[in-house]
């Protein structure tokens, strides 16, 4: 196992410095979601209106739009836990690149999924990803409070909150990836749950927030 890092500066700056990385990907990954918008070579070629070639990339707008707020609501999560972390080992970090690689990978199953009509293993594939950031960063913070990275200041409830909104949002995908199995548009429409989720955290989370960390 490897040892926790010494020194109060040398920690603090490189948490800065994983916490800025993680920042980085993210913001490319939302970047790369716009990038797959664009009209078609065609449509400056026919020389008539585009408004109708626009109205046909809405299942790219919509999908940049859903997994630009997946992305979005895992960056407030992943910065919801660093504010609580003061140490760090190796193995938390290579917790922290797992989550960023289902992160970068993200734009790779939007694309799939809203070029193309809904399927189960386009859903499956994108559901899976999305539950994969989630469970890598539940993981990721169980990894820290279990081996006392975590700021004392941060209580026994507000640890368990964390751990409970971090596990919502991806038994959300997990359930809609089986409920595809066996019809791919009910399997979507389940990620509706998350809008509930998302307003039991807003609901919850307030009780928590004198708890800052010093």
């Amino acid at each position: 196992m490897s040892e926790p890092t010494s020194g109060k500066s040398h920690i603090t700056l490189d948490l800065e410095r994983l916490v800025f990385f993680s920042d980085a990907v993210m913001a490319i990954a939302i970047t790369l979601l716009a990038i797959d918008i664009r009209l078609p070579e065609a449509a400056q070629a026919s020389g008539g209106s585009l408004a109708p070639w626009i109205v046909e990339l809405w299942p790219k707008i919509i999908g940049f739009l859903v997994s630009f707020w997946v992305i979005a609501l895992y960056w407030l999560a992943h910065s919801r836990c660093f504010r609580y972390i003061r140490g760090y080992d190796r193995r938390l970090v290579y917790l922290n690149f797992l989550f960023l690689m289902f992160v970068a990978f993200l734009p790779f199953p939007t694309s799939v999924l809203f070029n193309f009509s809904p399927q189960t293993a386009s859903v499956v594939l994108y559901a899976g990803t999305a539950a994969g950031m989630g469970l890598s960063l539940f993981w990721l913070w169980s990894y820290a409070v279990g081996h006392g990275f975590v700021t004392q200041t941060a209580s026994p409830a507000l640890i368990r909150d964390v751990r409970l909104n971090l596990l919502l949002s991806p038994l959300v995908f997990l359930i809609s990836a089986v409920v595809a199995l066996f019809n791919a548009n009910l399997g979507m429409l389940m990620w509706l749950l998350q809008i509930p989720v998302y307003i039991y955290r807003r609901v919850t989370e307030p009780a928590l927030q004198g708890q800052e960390p010093r």
